[in-house]
């Protein structure tokens, strides 16, 4: 599926399908858990606010490598209650 075929089968659940099955034909890498847009937006994201910011925080050089190893191990939690409460939701959207 790669990145697009992600993005693209996201938005699609996202916009109210009842069902969707997804079949990839290609062994899973390691590589497939992150997409190379995400990165590449990201630096872009960095330069545009950095060209914004005030001179006396302005970095005169980003280190787009570093942009790179943060945009692959970006990860988050989701706290048990969040959970409870997102199920509980989605219930009550079902009924």
């Amino acid at each position: 599926l790669q990145g697009l075929g992600v993005e693209i089968a996201k938005n699609i659940i996202l916009s109210g399908v009842k069902s969707v099955t997804l079949h990839d034909q290609r062994t899973a890498q390691r590589d497939d858990l992150s997409s190379q847009e995400d990165p590449t937006e990201l630096v872009t994201l960095a330069q545009a606010v950095n060209a914004q910011a005030l001179p006396t925080v302005r970095q005169g050089n980003l280190d787009v490598d570093l942009i790179w190893k943060h945009a692959y191990v970006a990860a988050g939690d989701l706290a048990p209650i969040n959970a409870f409460i997102g199920g509980l939701v989605a219930q009550e959207v079902i009924k």
